[in-house]
């Protein structure tokens, strides 16, 4: 049985986001394949083998707002202090990071929390919010609040439910631990969803294939 942490890899998360992933994952109660589609939707970047990689620390492309410039420019520490000057000065926020924070209330929270410039944090407020989404308008209306509303919003959850049978299929045929440093290993409690689980999430498929 393949380890999870190498299928969400080959699936196509950056490396270096994977275990955060599943930590945030499984603390949040968000189901990993929903968390992964989330953050190749959000924040991909065309590897050098031209396939996309989800996870990447960097800004949006939301027109008109604070760092939104052609081509792809990641956060760091440093220039996200010039963001939140440009916002204090009346700029339009952006979205941040790997999971694309854009509501002022969000950015706030991780900036509490460490810095909406961190990758670890970002993706823990973002996994957050997209789990409480969840709870309340189930799995496509999720995927649309989470983006916003209109169209595009609409188009967003469409082609990420497009994209959840997919990762469903990678990560059922993953164990359900991983190594976590060199004497820890962390138990996954949500990995692939079974059981109830994936009947639930098949009515919910259902569901969405009978509105297109």
């Amino acid at each position: 049985m393949a380890d999870i942490l190498s299928v969400i890899t080959d699936g196509g998360i950056l490396a270096e986001r994977a275990e955060r992933t599943l930590i945030e994952a499984n603390r949040t109660k968000l189901p990993l394949a929903m968390s992964c589609v989330m953050l190749m939707k959000e924040s991909p970047v065309p590897g050098k083998d031209g396939k996309p990689r989800g996870g990447h620390n960097i800004y949006g492309h939301d027109k008109g707002a604070c760092f939104s410039r052609r081509g792809i420019h990641y956060v760091t520490r440093e220039n996200y202090q010039e963001y939140l000057t440009c916002v204090r000065k009346g700029g339009t926020r952006n979205g941040v990071g790997p999971t694309q924070l854009t509501w002022w209330e969000f950015q706030e929270d991780a900036d509490k929390r460490g810095g909406c410039w961190n990758p670890d944090v970002n993706i823990a407020v973002g996994f957050e919010i997209l789990a409480r989404l969840l709870r309340s308008k189930g799995v496509w209306g999720a995927f649309k609040s989470y983006n916003g509303s209109g169209a595009a919003a609409d188009d967003y959850a469409n082609k990420a439910m497009g994209m959840l049978p997919r990762w469903e299929q990678l990560i059922s045929k993953a164990g359900t631990t991983i190594p976590v440093g060199k004497r820890r290993t962390l138990r996954i409690a949500q990995p692939p969803m079974l059981g109830s689980d994936v009947r639930e999430m098949q009515t919910l498929y259902n569901e969405w294939i009978g509105r297109r």
